[in-house]
């Protein structure tokens, strides 16, 4: 082999072997960044429409009604709600406040109330608006026997369900003049069997009735009853009357009788984001997802019965409404309305029907809004 040849050869492997480092050292690299790429549209695509909701404790009905939107509202990548396990009370306003990641948060009204001039929360009717008002949450006040009302806990030792039933039962407490002698934080059924020892003297849990797992707590401590709570002037502006039923909690209540409490409503909390921002139209997302599908949320038949209560248009004087939610409201307004008419027309129906047969089981509240649900259903149906 001549000079020249063999140098044609080793200049011909010099670049062959620098075409091979090229492609074994940067075509896995290029091949990376097309993944990345990839996984980084895929990633944008997951989070642009996820909500976090902020709900309450584990039996919690704000918890629940979280959940019930979650599956009532979910489509695909168009639309994914995440409930959120959450401390409520003032816990739920400094997290829509603060927290990153945070979309909404279920609220009571006397907590954004007491909340609104505390140091971390000033000028909160600027920076919280709500969407909707929901449910009321009853104040359940539960002893077992020696405790007659809620101004005997005076001096003794009480125990909160939760972080929100801390809150709103102490502003109660408050409100009344009545002061423990010592507070604590936990579960209502380990209060039940504190109760039972001796070492509690009662326990309040602020939540929608009815809360789960009844049949537990009688079994912990059999003797465990509502006790009844006044519904004092010093409440009426904040709070609403209520009453609990042998129905609605066998054991707890006496059959045959009632007992009187007070209720709380709650909203739907957002922070008062600009309409420059990307979180202000992911919420506008929500919203004319959830508004245009309430009667899917209600005719869901897992749902927390407290849907019921829900009227969308409901104000909640001295706070600002979300601003797409008060749009959505006012463009939509003659439908709400038509739509609470028709359902007092049809609750009247059913009233007026039940005795016609006297065999027939009455509907529960339950029943009634589902069945009310398959009728606008079909009414709109029928019209197309």
């Amino acid at each position: 082999m001549s000079g020249t040849t063999a140098s044609i050869l080793r200049a011909a492997l010099l670049v062959f072997s620098t075409v091979v480092l090229f492609v074994t050292q940067f075509a896995p690299l290029a091949s990376a960044q097309q993944r990345t790429s990839q996984d980084q549209a895929y990633r944008q695509k997951m989070n642009e429409n996820a909500i976090h909701l902020l709900g309450g404790s584990i039996y919690s009905t704000s918890l629940h009604m979280a959940d019930d939107l979650a599956r009532a509202l979910r489509d695909g990548y168009k639309m994914r709600i995440l409930p959120v396990r959450a401390e409520g009370g003032t816990g739920n306003v400094r997290d829509i406040l603060y927290l990153l990641g945070v979309d909404m948060g279920l609220v009571n009204v006397d907590v954004l109330e007491a909340a609104k001039d505390k140091p971390n929360f000033k000028g909160l009717k600027r920076r919280i608006a709500y969407i909707t008002r929901l449910h009321t949450e009853e104040l359940h006040l539960i002893s077992d026997g020696r405790i007659a009302s809620i101004s005997d806990l005076k001096g003794k030792v009480v125990a909160f369900h939760d972080k929100s039933s801390l809150v709103s039962g102490s502003l109660v407490l408050e409100a009344l003049g009545v002061k423990p002698a010592r507070s604590e934080t936990m579960p209502m059924h380990e209060a039940a069997v504190r109760i039972g020892r001796g070492e509690v003297d009662a326990v309040i849990c602020v939540t929608g009735k009815p809360f789960g797992d009844l049949e537990r707590l009688m079994k912990l401590n059999p003797k465990l009853r509502l006790v009844p709570v006044d519904y004092d002037e010093a409440l009426q502006k904040v709070y609403l009357p209520a009453r609990f039923t042998d129905k609605d909690y066998p054991g707890l209540v006496e059959p045959g009788t009632t007992v009187q409490t007070v209720a709380v409503g709650s909203v739907l909390a957002v922070f008062n984001w600009s309409n420059k921002t990307d979180r202000y139209w992911r919420l506008y997302r929500f919203v004319n997802a959830f508004f245009p599908n309430f009667d899917k949320v209600i005719a869901q038949t897992e749902r927390h019965p407290k849907w019921s209560e829900v009227n969308l248009a409901a104000r909640l004087p001295g706070w600002k409404r979300f601003k797409p939610a008060a749009e959505w409201i006012a463009k939509n307004r003659k439908s709400i309305s038509t739509r609470e008419k028709l359902k007092a027309a049809f609750d009247k129906f059913l009233t007026n029907l039940a005795p016609t047969n006297s065999d027939a089981k009455p509907l529960t509240p339950r029943e009634r809004e589902e069945l009310f649900s398959q009728f606008v259903r079909w009414r709109d149906n029928a019209r197309r």
